[in-house]
């Protein structure tokens, strides 16, 4: 009896020493398995750091995040290799959201209503826009949540909005400098006229039917320190006239303020009915003396 004991006995101490020499085993074959996919993360990440392709290095962290959201389902699944699985993926995120961030920055107009560089402008609108459309292609594999890729949509739309406005607001500004200097420029140039009759808001001029097209009238702003003026230069044949209309309405500035602005041989014509004073001066043949009349209104 006593030697069936110590038999049975012996038995249980060798199955006691096989089940733990088995799950010893399996220990060490779990943990050289988690140091390989650690060794394999690390060698990943290290492939990212030497890549330098965008497209490669983002195909390289898809993946990434692909094999993780694969591994975390499994039952074989570990902390430790998921913790790492984190540590790698959070590293390559940061690589990109650092490029958005800096393209942003460098494409971002600190005071834009200064600003009147059109072309600068749409530079700075199509990287942005091209921005957002990486954005919008890789925010899956980028950002943890979707407010993450929402704050840069908004932050990106706003720049290209603004911009967007300030090139309307340069190309209306533009074209009404435009429209301006061609008036000014129809007013300047000096061209025949086919009628006996110009006009103005200060004045008529008549000229007489004999003398055709054979002359002209051209206009000059000749405003000066505030006071309002205007300079027709007449021209008929081998003479011509200057007439010059002044706001003279500021009594509390010296007679010598306007008296500079006209030559010292003009002659008073009169006052507009709106209080213009109009002076006007001949050179050579004349123009008034030849015939031509003026109406001031």
């Amino acid at each position: 009896m006593k030697k069936r004991i110590i038999g049975i006995t012996i038995i249980v101490i060798a199955i006691v020493i096989c089940g733990i020499t088995y799950f010893k085993h399996q220990e060490n074959v779990k943990q050289e398995n988690i140091t390989k996919q650690v060794n394999e993360l690390e060698n990943i990440k290290t492939n990212f750091s030497n890549t330098e392709e965008r497209d490669e290095k983002f195909d390289i962290l898809k993946s990434t995040v692909q094999k993780h959201e694969k591994y975390n389902k499994s039952k074989e699944k570990d902390n430790k290799v998921l913790a790492k699985y984190k540590e790698i993926i959070f590293d390559m995120q940061l690589e990109f959201v650092d490029e958005y961030n800096e393209i942003i920055k460098e494409n971002t107009i600190s005071d834009i209503g200064k600003s009147e560089d059109i072309e600068n402008l749409n530079k700075c609108k199509d990287n942005l826009n091209t921005l957002l459309s990486n954005i919008n292609k890789e925010k899956e594999f980028i950002f943890s949540e979707e407010s993450g890729a929402e704050k840069y949509e908004k932050r990106i739309n706003e720049l290209v909005n603004s911009y967007s406005k300030q090139i309307i607001k340069i190309k209306a500004g533009q074209k009404a400098q435009k429209e301006a200097i061609k008036k000014q420029e129809s007013q300047n140039t000096s061209s025949k006229s086919s009628s006996t009759t110009t006009e103005n808001k200060f004045f008529t001029v008549t000229v007489p039917k004999s003398w055709g097209s054979d002359w002209s009238v051209k206009v000059e702003d000749n405003s000066m320190n505030g006071i309002e003026s205007k300079l027709y230069m007449f021209d008929h044949g081998h003479g011509g006239a200057a007439v010059y209309v002044l706001d003279m309405s500021d009594t509390s500035r010296p007679l010598a303020h306007y008296s500079r602005m006209i030559p010292d041989d003009c002659e008073s014509v009169g006052t507009t009915s709106d209080g213009y004073e109009v002076f006007m001066t001949e050179a050579a043949d004349g123009f008034f003396s030849q015939g031509a009349k003026i109406t001031l209104k």
